[in-house]
C-alpha cells in the first residue's frame, strides 16, 4: 500500500502514483489501485412538503429543502435514488454520501440525518413518500450563510450501500430529516445537482470458470488418466483485477477431507494450472474444485467439482497380430502369401491384456498411424492392402482407457509380385493413363484416369514441390512401377538437381527420392542448368526409361543404364528448343516411333515433329530428326501464359489417341483430346476441350498441421492457426472472413486428416473441437484465392464450403460484387473494390442476355453446389429452377452450363439460400402463400438430385405481413439468419440456433430498425463492403443504393431503380 499524491485542477482530477514505487526493481507489475472506487451518480431526487402535502417536486430543478420554517408552518424532507449498479455483489469497505448544503437558518450548527428509505417516484408528495428504513448517520453542521459559506457535508452511507451491493440493487433510495422537525433551526437547503455517492469496495473474486484436466477428460463424468503428469486448471476471473491466488483441493473418493491441496499465483483472465506430482497421485478415483482468493482476502465460490481417476499401470503385453491373407513371414516368404495390391484382413487381438481399449496401427509403408477404439479386451481387423511385391511390416500398439500404452509389436510378411510391370503413365496399376502434376501452389497431384476423360484428384505428397517441374513414364527402380522425375532446385543451392520418387505405393503416393547422377562434369549433369525435362520412355531399346533435358537453346537426350550412373548425353538436332514447351506424347503416326509436340510459349501454337527411325539398331529413334524435321502446327490457343504447363500422358479418353493436358492460369487443369486426320493414322489436331480438375485454388493434403501462428496461404487468402486456438480465413488487409469459433483454447491444433476431416484439436489432441465432419478417405481440402475453404471427395465433388451466402463474388478476387439484370434482360456483374461509398463497386462488365423478367422470374446469388464459387440459381415462370455453376473466372464465362434443380417452384412466394442446418452445404429456403417456411436440405448431390426432402421451420410468415425476408450469416456463426421486413417498415433479426446436429431453429427476434417502408426501401443484408462482415444494405424506390455501416449510412450510387439485383 503507498499513498498516492491527488491534485485537482478545474473539472480534472488527477491521481499521481508514487513515481518511486514505479521505478523500483522490486516492484512487480501489474500493480493496481486499491480500493476500487465507484462513483454512485444521482439517478432521480425529490422533496416533500407538507403545507403543500399533495404536490409532487420530481426532479425539482431549484433547491431541496429539509427541516421545518415558521413562515409558511411547513415541514420538508428530500430523498434522492443513486445508482449502486457499478458495486452489485462486491463488499464495500467505505460509502460517503456528499451533498452540497446552500443555506441554513443561522450559522448555529444543527444536525441533519441521513436515513435509507423505499423507493421514490414522479407519484411521490407529502402524502405519498417513502418510508424510514434504517438510520444511518448525523451530520452536525450550518453552511450557506454570509457568515458560514455554503459547502459539502459528507454522511456516512457504508451500510447503505453494502445492502445494495449484497441484494444485488441497482440502485439504493436514502433521505435527509431534520433531527428536530419543529424547531425552525434545523431547516436547510441543499442542491441536488451536488449529489455524490462514493463507494469504495472490492469484488471478490468470481468463481473459477472452465475447470479440465491435462490429460483431458470430461470434467462431470470423470475418466481414467494414464502414467503421466496431471494438470489441473481453471480460468480466473476478478472484475477488479489485482493479486489473486487459486487453491486447489483434491479429495479421494469417499473422503470428506482434501487428500491435497495447493495454492498458487493466478492473473486476472488467464488459467491457473496446477502440475500435481506425480508421487502424489497413485492409482484410484478422486474429485477436486478450486476457489480464488484476492489481496484483500476476498475468496469467490468453490469451481464445480470435477472428477478423474488414476491408472498408473501399463498393458503388460503388446499386441498380437495375426493374417491369413499374409501370414507372418519371420521365418521366411510363405507359401501361398497374398500378391502386392491386394487387400487383405490383419487382427489385432489384446493379447490377453483385459483393458486395452485402443489400437494404434501402421505400416512401412504409411507411417501415419491410424487408430481405433474397442470394448475392453476387444480384438479389430484392419484391412491393408501392400503395394508393392516384398517384404513388408505392420507396427502395432495399444492403450488402456487411461492412455497408457504397451510396447509395439512388430508383424513382417511378404507380398507376392504381381504378373506384370504397370504400362505407360500408369500410376495405380488399373491399366489406364494417369497425371503426376505439381500445381502453381507446389502440392504434388495426381490424377487417376478412368479411361473417358474423368479422373480423381488425390495429393500425391505432403511435401511442397514449389518450383520444381516433373515427369514421369517408366520404372526406376525395377519394382514394376512408374516413378516419378523432379527437376528442382533446392533451397540455398546454386544449380538444380534431378529426382527420382518412387511411387510408393503403387496407387500414386511418392516416397523418399534418390538423387540421379551423371558421369559427365564431374556427375552434376546437364539438368544443372536446365529449363525442362521431359519423360519420354525408352529411346534407345534397352526397356529402361531415359530422359530428354531442354537446356537454353538446346535439348539433349540421357539413355539410361542398369548401374544407374547416366552416361555422356546425345545432342538432339535442331536449335530453338528454347522457344518450346516440349511434350513426349508417344507415337503419332502409327510408326511405332516416338514423336514430340512442340508448344510455342509465346504464340501458343502447338507444333509436330515426328521421329525416325534410326539406323542404330539401339536406338528407337533418330534424334536428331526431331530437330530437322518439317513441323507442323496442330493446334493453338495455349501460350505459357494463359497454360503454364503443359503435358502428355498419350490417350486419356479411352479413343486410342495420344491427347495433351495443360494446367491453366488458375491452376485448374484440362484436357485436349488428339483427333486424327483423314488417313486414320497421324494426329494432326485436337478436339473440344475437356475438364480434368475444375478446382482452382491451393490444396492442403492429408497430414497438413497447422500450429499456433502458423498459415496456409492461397492469393491473398489466408488460413491461420491463432494462439488462442481459433482457426480464422483472412483475407486482403486481414479481414476476417469465417472462424472455427476455438478461441480460448491455447495450443490447440489444426489438422487434414486421412480420414477426410478437417479438424480442430486441443493441445494434447485428445478433443475435437470443430470438425468438418467430412470423413471421406481421400478426401482433400482447397484454399482458394478468394477465401473459401473447400473439402472435395477423390471424384471432385465438393463435400463441405465456409460459405459465401453473405459474400457473392464472381470473379475470385475476394470482394463482393453485385449481380444486375436490366428491363432488356441483359444480366451485368459490378466488381467490388474493397472500398466504400461511391468507390465500393467498380465498372459493370457483361455476362449473358436472355434474362427476360417474363419468363425468368427471380435470379438469386448463392453457392449451390459448394464449391466454392458464387453460382447464380434462377426461377422460371413455370416453375423450373436452375442452377448456373460459378466459374470463379469472371469476364465473360463467370457461369457454366446451367443445371435443372426441379420443378413446381412456382408454389412457393419466396425463396432464399443458405446454410440453415451447420452442415457446410448451402440448403433452399422456402416460404409459400400460407406463411410456412421450409428448408430443402442439401444432400451432397448434384442436378435434381442437390435438395432433400422439405423440412418445416415455422409458421406465421404471411406475405400480407412480412413483405420480404432475407437470408445472411449476420451473426457470424457460419449458419443464416432471417432477416424480415414487416410492411409497417420494422426490420427484424431471427438468429439461427440451429446446433448443427440437423435440428433447424431461431430465437426470439430482434428489432434492427424502422423507417423501412416497403415500396421505398429494397433490404438486402451482404457484405457490401467486403470487410469480412455482412451489414444491412439497402436499395430505395428513387434508385439510391446506400451502405448501413458502422459510422452511418453511406451512398453507394444511384440509378438502380431499373435493375433485379442478386446479393
Amino acid at each position: 500500500m503507498c499513498r498516492q499524491e491527488r491534485r485537482s485542477s478545474g473539472w480534472t482530477l488527477e491521481i499521481k502514483p508514487d513515481q518511486a514505487l514505479l521505478a523500483s526493481a522490486e516492484t512487480k507489475y501489474p500493480v493496481y489501485i486499491d480500493p476500487s472506487v465507484a462513483w454512485g451518480e444521482r439517478q432521480n431526487w425529490s422533496w416533500v412538503y407538507r403545507t403543500w402535502e399533495n404536490n409532487s417536486y420530481w426532479n425539482t430543478k431549484e433547491d431541496v429543502r429539509v427541516g421545518f420554517e415558521n413562515k409558511t408552518n411547513g415541514l420538508s424532507r428530500a430523498f434522492f435514488q443513486l445508482d449502486t449498479s457499478a458495486v452489485r455483489g462486491a463488499q464495500v469497505s467505505k460509502a460517503t454520501f456528499r451533498i452540497k448544503e446552500t443555506w441554513s437558518w443561522s450559522c448555529t450548527p444543527k444536525p441533519v440525518e441521513l436515513w435509507s428509505t423505499h423507493g421514490i417516484s414522479p407519484a411521490t408528495t407529502w402524502k405519498e413518500q417513502p418510508g424510514r428504513r434504517n438510520w444511518l448517520d448525523t451530520v452536525n453542521a450550518a453552511k450557506g450563510r454570509p457568515d458560514c459559506a455554503a459547502g459539502n457535508l459528507e454522511f456516512n452511507a457504508t451500510a447503505a450501500a453494502q445492502e445494495a451491493a449484497s441484494n444485488g440493487w441497482s440502485s439504493m433510495t436514502v433521505g435527509l430529516y431534520a433531527s428536530n422537525e419543529g424547531d425552525e433551526y434545523h431547516w436547510k437547503r441543499f442542491d441536488p445537482k451536488t449529489v455524490t455517492l462514493e463507494i469504495e469496495y472490492n469484488n471478490p473474486p468470481d468463481t473459477p470458470s472452465d475447470p479440465g484436466s491435462s490429460p483431458w477428460v470430461p470434467c462431470d463424468q470423470g475418466g481414467s488418466i494414464g502414467n503421466t503428469t496431471i494438470g489441473l486448471h481453471a480460468t480466473i476471473s476478478d472484475r477488479d483485477s489485482g493479486n489473486l491466488n487459486t487453491e486447489f483441493q483434491i479429495f479421494k473418493d469417499g473422503q470428506s477431507a482434501p487428500a491435497l491441496s495447493q495454492s498458487i499465483p493466478a492473473n486476472n483472465g488467464r488459467v491457473a494450472t496446477w502440475n500435481v506430482p506425480d508421487a502424489s497421485l497413485p492409482n484410484g478415483s478422486y474429485s477436486w474444485k478450486a476457489r480464488t482468493t484476492d489481496q484483500d482476502g476476498a475468496q469467490s465460490a468453490w469451481s464445480q467439482a470435477c472428477k478423474f481417476s488414476v491408472d498408473r499401470n501399463r498393458p503388460a503385453e503388446a499386441p498380437k497380430i495375426t493374417s491369413t491373407v499374409f501370414p507372418d513371414g519371420r521365418n521366411g516368404w510363405p507359401a501361398g502369401t497374398g500378391k502386392a495390391r491386394t487387400a487383405g484382413d490383419f487382427v489385432l487381438s489384446a493379447n490377453g491384456v483385459p483393458d486395452v481399449t485402443w489400437y494404434g496401427y501402421y505400416t512401412d509403408w504409411d507411417p501415419e498411424v491410424k487408430s481405433t477404439t474397442v470394448a475392453a479386451g476387444a480384438s479389430f481387423t484392419a484391412k491393408l492392402t501392400p503395394p508393392g511385391a516384398g517384404p513388408h511390416f505392420v507396427y502395432a500398439f495399444s492403450q488402456d482407457a487411461a492412455g497408457n500404452r504397451s510396447d509395439t509389436t512388430v508383424y513382417q510378411f511378404y507380398a507376392a509380385r504381381t504378373e506384370a510391370a504397370d504400362g505407360p503413365h500408369d500410376l495405380n496399376g488399373d491399366g489406364l493413363r494417369d497425371i503426376w502434376s505439381s500445381d502453381l501452389f507446389g502440392s504434388l497431384l495426381t490424377y487417376t484416369g478412368q479411361g473417358n476423360a474423368k479422373f480423381s484428384a488425390t495429393v500425391g505428397s505432403a511435401k511442397s514441390f514449389t518450383g520444381s517441374q516433373v515427369a514421369t513414364l517408366g520404372d526406376w527402380n525395377g519394382d514394376g512401377y512408374n516413378d516419378m522425375l523432379s527437376l528442382e532446385q533446392r533451397t540455398g543451392a546454386d544449380r538444380k538437381t534431378l529426382w527420382i520418387y518412387k511411387n510408393k505405393d503403387g496407387q500414386g503416393t511418392v516416397g523418399n527420392p534418390t538423387e540421379l547422377k551423371a558421369r559427365d562434369t564431374g556427375g552434376v549433369g546437364y539438368w544443372s542448368e536446365a529449363d525442362q525435362i521431359i519423360a519420354p520412355g525408352n529411346l534407345d531399346g534397352n526397356e529402361l526409361p531415359d530422359i530428354l533435358v531442354k537446356r537454353k537453346n538446346q535439348l539433349w537426350a540421357y539413355f539410361n543404364t542398369f548401374n544407374g550412373i547416366l552416361p555422356t548425353p546425345v545432342l538432339v538436332g535442331g536449335t530453338d528448343w528454347d522457344k518450346y514447351t516440349v511434350i513426349a506424347p508417344g507415337d503419332l503416326n502409327g510408326d511405332k516411333v516416338p514423336d514430340l509436340w512442340l508448344r510455342d510459349n509465346a504464340t501458343g501454337d502447338v507444333l509436330r515433329t515426328y521421329g525416325k527411325k534410326s539406323l542404330d539398331p539401339n536406338q528407337a529413334v533418330d534424334l536428331a530428326t526431331w530437330g530437322t524435321q518439317t513441323r507442323t502446327k496442330v493446334g493453338s490457343g495455349m501460350s505459357q501464359a494463359a497454360y503454364p504447363q503443359a503435358g502428355s500422358s498419350g490417350d486419356l479418353n479411352g479413343d486410342g489417341v495420344p491427347d495433351l493436358w495443360a494446367r491453366q492460369a488458375d491452376n485448374t487443369m484440362v484436357g485436349r483430346p488428339g483427333q486424327l486426320a483423314a488417313d486414320g493414322k497421324s494426329v494432326s489436331s485436337f478436339g473440344s476441350q475437356f475438364e480434368i480438375d475444375g478446382v482452382p485454388g491451393a490444396r492442403i493434403p492429408s497430414g497438413t498441421t497447422l500450429t499456433s501462428g502458423q498459415e496456409f496461404s492461397s492469393g491473398n487468402a489466408k488460413l491461420r492457426m491463432q494462439a488462442d486456438g481459433n482457426l480464422v480465413m483472412l483475407s486482403k488487409g486481414d479481414k476476417q472472413l469465417w472462424a472455427t469459433g476455438t478461441g480460448g483454447n491455447p495450443g490447440a491444433t489444426a489438422r487434414m486428416q486421412s480420414d477426410g476431416s478437417f479438424v480442430v484439436v486441443t493441445a494434447d489432441a485428445r478433443k475435437t473441437l470443430w470438425s468438418s465432419n467430412t470423413k471421406t478417405p481421400s478426401a482433400y481440402a482447397v484454399l482458394q484465392p478468394r477465401g473459401v475453404l473447400v473439402l472435395y471427395g477423390p471424384s471432385g465433388q465438393s463435400l463441405w464450403t465456409s460459405g459465401t451466402q453473405s459474400r457473392p463474388d464472381y470473379n475470385g478476387d475476394g470482394y463482393t460484387d453485385v449481380a444486375a439484370r436490366d428491363v432488356n434482360g441483359d444480366l451485368w456483374i459490378y466488381s467490388g473494390t474493397g472500398g466504400t461509398g461511391t468507390g465500393t463497386l467498380g465498372s459493370r462488365y457483361f455476362v449473358g442476355n436472355g434474362f427476360w423478367r417474363d419468363y425468368w422470374t427471380n435470379i438469386y446469388t448463392a453457392d449451390l453446389n459448394n464449391d466454392g464459387h458464387t453460382d447464380l440459381v434462377v426461377r422460371t415462370q413455370v416453375g423450373e429452377l436452375y442452377l448456373f455453376p460459378g466459374t470463379g473466372r469472371g469476364g465473360a464465362e463467370p457461369f457454366g452450363n446451367r443445371t435443372l434443380i426441379g420443378t413446381g417452384w412456382n408454389m412457393y412466394a419466396d425463396l432464399g439460400f443458405g446454410d440453415m442446418n451447420g452442415d457446410g452445404r448451402t440448403d433452399l429456403i422456402a416460404r409459400g402463400g400460407d406463411g410456412n417456411l421450409w428448408v430443402y436440405p442439401h444432400t451432397g448431390g448434384i442436378g435434381t438430385e442437390t435438395l432433400g426432402s422439405r423440412v418445416f421451420v415455422a409458421d406465421g410468415w404471411w406475405t400480407d405481413h412480412w413483405k420480404n425476408i432475407r437470408f445472411a450469416d449476420l451473426s457470424n456463426d457460419q449458419k443464416v439468419d432471417i432477416v424480415g421486413q414487416t410492411v409497417d417498415g420494422n426490420l427484424h433479426l431471427y438468429a439461427n440456433t440451429s446446433n448443427g446436429e440437423g435440428a433447424i431453429s431461431f430465437g426470439p427476434r430482434t428489432f434492427l430498425g424502422d423507417g423501412w417502408w416497403p415500396g421505398i426501401w429494397n433490404p438486402y443484408p451482404t457484405d457490401l463492403n467486403s470487410d469480412g462482415r455482412p451489414e444491412y444494405t439497402g436499395v430505395t424506390s428513387n434508385g439510391e443504393l446506400f451502405d448501413f455501416l458502422d459510422t452511418g449510412r453511406t451512398l453507394v450510387g444511384t440509378g438502380w431503380n431499373g435493375y433485379d439485383l442478386a446479393l
